[in-house]
Order: C-alpha cells, then structure tokens, then sequence
C-alpha cells in the first residue's frame, strides 16, 4: 500500500550550482511563490497536507513566522521539513515558541539542518523540548555554529520523547535524586509483548545514563522486557558503581549465561546492591558457576533469585547455600569455615553487635540458621556471645534448636535484641533437651525487655539451675511439678556421680514437690556432701507434705555432731513412719527416745545398721521399744504409754475380745507384739489393777512376756487370759512366775488348750496364798481351795521337779535348790523406774 506520496521540485540554486549554476542565485532566490503556495493551503486546513516541505526553498525567519501562524489551528500537518534554508536564531526562537503551544501538538517531526542557527538558538529549542513531548524526530545539524553538545542534547531530549511514560518519568526524577524506588517492569506473559517492545536500546541507553548520575535510587524494576544480554550489559555497567543501588530486578528478559558472565563481572566490586532477581530467565549451570565466583569476591549480594531458569538443582543449592553465608556480618563470615571443620582452638564465640561491620549488618534470625547449621556437631565451642544485635523469635527458636543438638555449649548470651516472651518460650522448650547448657542471657530486650513474671523465662530458669544439678534431676522434675501419680519416690542417691546433690538440690526438689500429693518416700542415703541448709530444706518438706512416710538418710557419715538434726526431724511430728540412719555413727540416743516417747507417736521403724556399735545398749534397747509402742494403733499405743509413765488413771488394761473370734494368720505375730509392749510397760506399774488379754491368740511366747512381767509387777490382781491358745507349757511358765508374785489372785484361763489337768490345780494353788485375805480368789474354770498362802507339797513338787528339769547339770547342792523355793515367794522390791531402765538380770 501507498505510505508517502513525495512531490520533488527542481533542486534548488544551492543544488543546482553544484550542477553547473552559480551559488550566488542562492542567496537571490525568493520563498515567496512556494510560500504562498502553502499558507493557502494551510488556511484552508486542507486535509491532505500532512507536511510542510520547505527544502532549499530560501525560508527567511519573517516567511517562517508567517508560517507559523498559519498552522494555528491546523490539525492535519505531522512534519515541518525546513532544511537548507536562512533561518537564524530568530526564527528557532519562533519554532520553539510554536512548539510549546496546543498548535504544535500534531506535529511529531522536525529538521532544521544546514539553516543559520547558533547554539543560542538550539538552546531554546531544548528548552522547549522539556515541555513538548510530541516531536519525536528532529534534525538540527549542520549548522555550523551550533556546539556538538548542545546539538545531541537536542535530539536526546526529542528521543527522550519517544519513551513510555513511566521511563520518562524516571529519566525525569533521577537526575534530580528525586526518587528511590524505579519500576519500569511489564506484566508477564505474551499480553505485553507490544509493551516489552517500546523499550528500545535506546530506552536502555538513557536510563543507563540517567543512572550513572544518580545518587537516590535503591530499587530497579526492568523486569519482563525481554531486552536480552545486550541491555543486561548495558544495565549491569550503568550499576557497577552505584553508589544506593540495591535491589536490581532483570526477571523475564530472556538473559542467557553471557548476560550473567557480563553482570558479574560489573558486580564484583559492587559493596552496595544486596538482591538479584533474575527468575524466568535462560541461565544455565554456566552462568550459576558465574554467580558462585562472584560471591567469592562481593560480599554484599546477599539474594539471587534463580527460579524458573535451567540451573541444576545442586547448583542451585551450591548458590543458596554461598548466598546464606555472604549475608552475614564480617566477622561470622571470618570463622564460618573454622566452626564447619571444628577448629579446636575455637572455644568462644563473640557477635557483639554493638559494633556493626563496614556493611551496616547485625546478626539477624537468619544469622541464627547459619550458626544452627555449623554448630550442631561442634564440639569445641563453649560460649556463644551474641549480645545487641537483631535476633528476633524465630531465631531465638533456631538457637532452641542447635541448644538441642549440641552438647558442648554452656553459655549464651543474646542481651539487647528483640526477643519477647515467645522467643524465651521456644529457649525454654529447648533445654528440656539441654543437660550442658548452665546460662542464657535474655536481658535488656528491645524495644521493651522480657517481664521478669514471665513463664517462659522462669522455665528458663529453671532448666539452667537443673542443667546445674545431676542428671537424673533434669528428668525427675517436671514429672514432680504435674504430680506425675508414677512417680512414689524421689531417689538421690541414684543420681550419676558426676554432678553431686548439694543444697541447690534438696532447694529443687522441695519446689517441685509443694504441690505433689503422690511421692511417699525420699532417699538422700550416700551424700554426705549435702550440708546442713540442704538438710534443713529436706526436713521442712518432710513436716509439710504429710504423705511423706519414709526418709532414708544412709551413709550420709552423720556423727552425734548431726544428732540435734535428727532430733528437729522427730520433733516434726509429721506423718513420718521409717528413717533409714544406717551406715552413719551414733553413740547418744537418749535426746531420741525422749522425743519418741513425748512427741513423735508416728515413727515405728529407724534402721540404725551399721550406725550403733558404740552406742549405750540400754539406749538402743529403750529406742527399740519406744518404735515398737509408735508401731501399735493409736489407742493401745496410749495405753501403753500411759502404763509406761504410772498414769494414776489408768487401773485396768481391756483388751481382750468377747468370745471366740477368728484371727487372720497376718495378725498373730502383731498380737504377740503387743502382748510384748503391753507387758513392758507394765513391769513396773504400780496403778493397774485387772488385766483383760482374752482371745488375743497370744500362744506360749505370749505366756512367756507374762510371765516375765508378773515376776516384777506388784499391782496386778486379777488377768483373764482366756482363749488365747497357751499350752500346758505356756501355764508352767506363769505358775512358776507366780511364785514370786504376791498380788495376782485372780487369773482366767478358759478355752486354752490345757491337756494335764493337773495344770490348772496348780495354777489354782499358785494363787491361792495370794488371796489370803481376798474373798473367791480361784482361777476360773477350777474350784478355789481355800489356803493360808503357804504351798502345799504336792505343788511344791510340781516346781521342784520343773526346777530340777530346767538346772539340768547344775552342780549346786539341793540345800541350794531348797534354799531357792523356800524364797520363791519374796518379790523384788516395787521400785518405780523409767521405760528401759528395768533391771532384767537373771
């Protein structure tokens, strides 16, 4: 199809002269015909007129005026071709008023060579420029007196019209470092490709230019305009030096691996630009070698973004992993590699962000991934020093982390960051993972420090003061703190050797255990390195926690020096039953068995093994008895002492049981056991007058502790032993005790297996003398004879020959034995002594 239709006219005299006419006809030659022509023409607005073509046609700077006007409300003329003519500065002066009118809005071309103009006259067609954005071509050359600079700069200013809009605005703001952010890019897919296409080389050219004199800008966007290597080229030598630049955006312009070598080679001495995005792009496994020798060199480029290029995924690791490493501070850089290889000279680790690096950098949470990863298998670093930096929660959580793996690191200190509760949380969380870990600092949070009532940094606590202790503690702790219903005793003398139970412990396990209601027992034995504090603390637990019944202390090397603590702890009079004492030395128990017996009705068992062998035997024998009453149930065991102590009150002893009754077999021996106390306690009373042991189920060892008793106690008048399942033996042996008693003259023996019945008339005769002055003295079951308290001799016999039986081999005269039972009814004289001081010598 027909574009441009060109009308020549002859040449004109400048051209001709060249052809054989003269040059001066140049000079005499009118415009007036061919000017005439067109300002009727252009009066009439003829449509067809699209340009004004005045070539050589002598155009003086009055006939251009007049032009001029008359193109005022022209609407269909595009170019004004006005070169070879005898316009001057005057007439430029003309144009460039012209072209900052409404009228000069259709008109996009514009030559002006080889006319009269100076650089005085190209300058206010440049100043004109500024305002008219329509003129998109423009010729002023050849104007002899017109500086070179003067003359591009005309024409940058005219292509500078030819740019999109958002270019424009940007060639605009950034000589005046009026902008900080320039994004230039298109939408991506083939619905821009007309739009990717108005950016043209030239467009690069100018915004590189514009670039090179900027000193605002921190981000460029030129992405998705499909310019490749060549204006990446062009870019990357526009920013190698930029002094703000630092984020660069080149995604989606089809860059190959030789753009990335050209804009490497621009970065590496780049100490600015830090993110490189350059996804959706044609980059190979070359061009992220390229990228990987540039981070050996620039230690600023902290991103490159490599998605949707054709990089082999271990290369792409090899870059992400380079660029993790190049975005930390200087000196993290420095040791990175001697913590990876475990360099042994390196114990202590010091980030002190009070000082930041030539960049600008503090540690951030990503920092805390990179110290993560390299120190999770070290086994040389102890202390972590990384106060006053940027470390938020979530690198808070990744040193949880690393606390969780490494086993070698002690202290950290993360002083003066911005760590909140949340990231005290996820520290608190870790050293439940944590043994060797003794200190975390956490103050001086920005912008406001952690609570001091903040849970989480009490956990924190917490965790570091048992990380301090045994290991075992660690464990055992929380499971006291939610009262764990498994966990019945606390064990310290398990814990490893390593790390001893000191006061801090006993302090521990003493919080743990206020609000537990399941342990019941507390094992201390084999530390003798808790002192007096740690032994204090146990013992106040022990008065507190009622469901606490067994203590054991052994082997804790207590001497008499630690009695007055033993002594505190039975004055507790808590819920306490066993002390294990044993493997200690002890040689004064009296403080003990006066506490027993006044205060402590509780304890029924203290294990002395191994702790006594210089102690009183009559002291270990009162303590053996006084546990052996705490033993008994509560009301027995009142009787007893009330027995023990002569209590006027107490006159009669019941408690015997009505009738025959089943005795479980697990109940016999602690019978026995009660006839034992009972019978103690009773040896030198001198207030009881009847006793009541009926269907006790006391058998002959039963029989045996009366008997011993009736020897020595002189108030006892009447006892019903019936049902009780004694022997003959068992009767021998308290008829032969009644010889030596005088005040028994009433004893019940019913429902006792008794087989002789000579037994029971000799029980009768034993307490016949007895009742000299009693009214129906007998023992029950067999008539009383009535007698002048002097034994008769078939009784008489009876003893002799059990004495005889019993001093088998005695090599004593029988006026001896004689002399024995003739005294046989004398009693001791009825003193009254404490419990455990009664004389039993044979």
């Amino acid at each position: 199809k027909l574009q441009f239709l060109y009308l020549i006219a002859p040449p004109p005299p400048r051209v001709a002269a060249t052809m054989g006419g003269t040059s001066e006809d140049y000079y005499t030659e009118s415009c007036e015909p061919y000017a005439q022509l067109y300002l009727s023409r252009l009066a009439a607005n003829e449509e067809g007129l699209l340009q004004l073509n005045l070539c050589g046609r002598y155009v003086t700077d009055d006939w251009l005026v007049r032009l001029l006007a008359a193109l005022s409300g022209n609407t269909h003329v595009e170019k004004l071709i006005l070169n070879d003519n005898r316009i001057t500065d005057e007439g430029a002066a003309a144009i460039a008023e012209f072209l900052v009118s409404a009228d000069a809005a259709g008109i996009h071309t514009l030559e002006l060579e080889a006319n009269q103009i100076t650089t005085v006259g190209a300058r206010k067609l440049l100043h004109a420029f500024d305002t008219n954005d329509h003129v998109r071509h423009v010729l002023i050359g050849k104007n002899p007196d017109v500086e070179e600079e003067t003359a591009n700069a005309v024409c940058q200013a005219v292509l500078f019209n030819t740019q999109p809009l958002q270019l424009k605005r940007a060639l605009t703001l950034l000589p005046r470092n009026a902008v900080t952010t320039v994004d230039l890019s298109a939408p991506p897919g083939s619905a821009s490709a007309s739009y990717r296409a108005a950016y043209s080389l030239d467009s690069v050219n100018l915004l590189a230019a514009a670039l090179k004199g900027n000193t605002s800008i921190t981000s460029l966007n030129v992405s998705n305009n499909n310019r490749g290597d060549e204006a990446t080229a062009i870019l990357a030598d526009a920013v190698a030096h930029h002094p703000t630049l630092l984020e660069l955006h080149l995604a989606g312009n089809g860059i190959t691996n030789s753009g990335v070598v050209s804009l490497c080679a621009a970065l590496r001495t780049n100490d600015k630009l830090t993110d490189l995005i350059v996804n959706d792009n044609e980059i190979g496994d070359a061009g992220a070698e390229a990228f990987l020798d540039l981070l050996k060199l620039n230690e600023t480029v902290s991103r490159i973004m490599l998605d949707k290029n054709n990089v082999s995924p271990p290369l792409r690791s090899q870059v992400a992993h380079a660029l993790l490493i190049n975005a930390q501070p200087l000196k993290l850089k420095q040791v990175y590699d001697s913590l990876v290889l475990n360099n042994s000279r390196i114990t202590v680790i010091v980030l002190d962000g009070s000082s930041a690096d030539s960049h600008g950098r503090l540690l951030n949470d990503i920092s805390c991934r990179v110290l993560s990863n390299c120190l999770g298998s070290n086994t040389t670093v102890r202390r972590l020093i990384l106060p006053n930096n940027n470390i938020r929660d979530e690198g808070a959580g990744l040193l949880g982390l690393l606390l969780a793996r490494n086993s070698t690191i002690e202290q950290v200190n993360v002083r003066g960051n911005c760590i909140t509760d949340v990231g005290a949380e996820h520290f608190a969380k870790a050293l439940t993972r944590n043994t060797t870990c003794v200190e975390i600092n956490l103050d001086a949070q920005k912008p406001e420090p952690i609570p001091a009532d903040c849970l989480a940094l009490k956990k924190v606590q917490m965790s570091l003061t048992l990380n301090t202790e045994p290991l075992a503690l660690k464990w055992l702790i929380p499971l006291l703190q939610v009262d764990d219903p498994s966990v019945t005793v606390v064990d310290v003398s398990a814990f490893d050797s390593k790390r001893k139970p000191s006061a801090a412990t006993c302090q521990l396990i003493a919080e743990a255990l206020k609000q537990n209601t399941h342990v019941r027992e507390l094992n201390f034995s084999h530390n003798p390195q808790i002192d007096g504090n740690g032994l204090s603390i146990v013992f106040d637990l022990v008065k507190n926690l009622k469901q606490i019944t067994t203590l054991r202390l052994g082997n804790m090397k207590f001497t008499d020096e630690h009695q007055p603590l033993v002594t505190s702890l039975l004055k507790m009079n808590s819920g306490l039953t066993y002390v294990d004492l044993s493997g200690n030395h002890f040689t004064k128990l009296d403080d003990w068995v006066h506490e027993l017996l006044e205060r402590n009705h509780n304890v029924t068992s203290i294990d002395l093994t191994g702790s006594i062998a210089d102690a009183n035997p009559k002291e270990v024998k009162e303590l053996e008895t006084i546990l052996k009453i705490n033993a008994q149930p509560l009301d027995l065991k009142r009787l007893i002492l009330k027995a023990y102590h002569n209590d006027p009150s107490l006159t009669e002893v019941n408690l015997g049981y009505s009738g025959k009754q089943f005795v479980p077999h697990s109940q016999i021996k602690s019978r026995e056991m009660r006839a034992q106390l009972l019978c103690e306690s009773l040896l030198c009373n001198r207030h009881v007058k009847k006793v009541d042991l009926a269907y006790n189920d006391l058998g002959d060892s039963g029989a045996a502790e009366i008997a011993r008793m009736l020897k020595k106690n002189r108030s006892i008048a009447t006892m019903n032993v019936s049902g009780n399942n004694i022997s003959d033996a068992g009767f021998v042996a308290i008829r032969n005790a009644l010889l030596s008693n005088p005040t028994l003259h009433c004893l019940v023996v019913d429902d006792n297996p008794i087989q002789d019945p000579t037994t029971r008339k000799h029980l009768n005769l034993a307490t016949a003398h007895n009742a000299a002055n009693a009214v129906n003295s007998h023992v029950y079951g067999v008539a009383a004879e009535e007698g002048n308290g002097v034994l008769d001799e078939e009784l008489e016999a009876a003893v002799l020959q059990d004495s005889l039986a019993g001093y088998e081999g005695h090599k004593g005269s029988m006026q001896t034995i004689q002399k024995m039972l003739t005294n046989a009814s004398a009693y001791y004289p009825a003193d009254v002594n404490l419990p455990g001081q009664v004389d039993e010598s044979p």
